[in-house]
């Protein structure tokens, strides 16, 4: 699951955000809700610190060496935070984005026991 925290508006990009999964996440719709939960717990302290979360997100589930790529819409000059979740501590969880023209575009990457998020 990954979600987009935004702080005020500028020049428009697109930014591709690939989500992979090493192993299972279970596809039980339980581990989708664990998942989200993970991950948003992720974000407390940037809310806390003044980004607001965008009402759109991705909800699924992850087969072991299987990718997902989802499009944002993203606005130049400004800070944006993505976070994966699952509900299983090992599933060797990566999030990449990229610019529309497919370059790798990130300022840090950090990760807890079932999540990982990444601040463009």
């Amino acid at each position: 699951m990954a979600n987009l925290l935004q702080s005020p508006l500028c020049s428009a990009w697109f930014a591709f955000v690939l989500l992979a999964s090493v192993v299972s996440t279970a596809p039980v719709e339980a581990s989708v809700e664990d998942a989200h939960s993970f991950a948003m717990e992720a974000a407390v302290p940037h809310v806390k610190g003044g980004f607001n979360i965008r009402s759109e997100s991705w909800g699924g589930v992850l087969k072991p060496g299987k990718r997902k790529v989802i499009r944002h819409q993203l606005f130049r000059g400004n800070e944006y935070w993505f976070w994966l979740g699952s509900s299983k501590e090992a599933a060797g969880l990566t999030l990449k984005v990229y610019d529309r023209k497919g370059r790798p575009v990130y300022v840090e990457t950090v990760s807890g026991k079932y999540w990982v998020a990444t601040r463009v």
